[in-house]
């Protein structure tokens, strides 16, 4: 009988550390961009475990505006991104690559949803979060944004 609850014990613990969202920590806060581009913010929340909450604003200097919601949460053995742009969707992206370091980490996703960017790639060090959107034809735009008071708006 010992043994059976051992073994369920560690199921459950290795099931709760899967959804554990702990590790992307460096994710949250407030984040603020400013170039020739326009002002971009965005803002990561974690009201507790298991999920991320984000919105993001854009205010560009084309005079085109956008916002999107964004939650991060587990989904069986997966990490899923879910991207709301303007409201709509979700959009599917699953993690394919995830590290933490001392001053940061990096977690991509991915989707096989051909209407949307094919990959989002989240890659902090220090006070810095880079945002990589990568197409379908493998060109990439970066988003540097840097630690902001909070709420962030552009």
């Amino acid at each position: 009988m010992r043994v059976v609850f051992f073994v369920i014990a560690l199921f459950w613990a290795s099931a709760a550390e899967a959804r554990d969202l702990s590790a992307l920590s460096w994710l949250a806060g407030c984040w603020r961009l400013t170039d020739q581009r326009g002002a971009f913010s965005e803002v990561w929340v974690t009201p507790g475990r298991p999920v991320f909450f984000g919105y993001g604003i854009s205010h560009a200097t084309a005079g085109r505006d956008d916002w999107r919601q964004v939650r991060i949460e587990p989904r069986g053995e997966d990490i899923v991104l879910f991207f709301m742009p303007g409201g709509r969707g979700p959009i599917f992206y699953t993690w394919s690559e995830m590290s933490v370091r001392g001053d940061g980490g990096r977690i991509r996703f991915d989707t096989e949803d051909r209407r949307f960017p094919q990959s989002i790639i989240y890659d902090r060090i220090g006070e810095q979060l880079t945002e990589t959107v990568i197409d379908w034809r493998g060109v990439s735009e970066d988003f540097a944004f840097t630690r902001a008071e909070c709420p962030a708006q552009p």
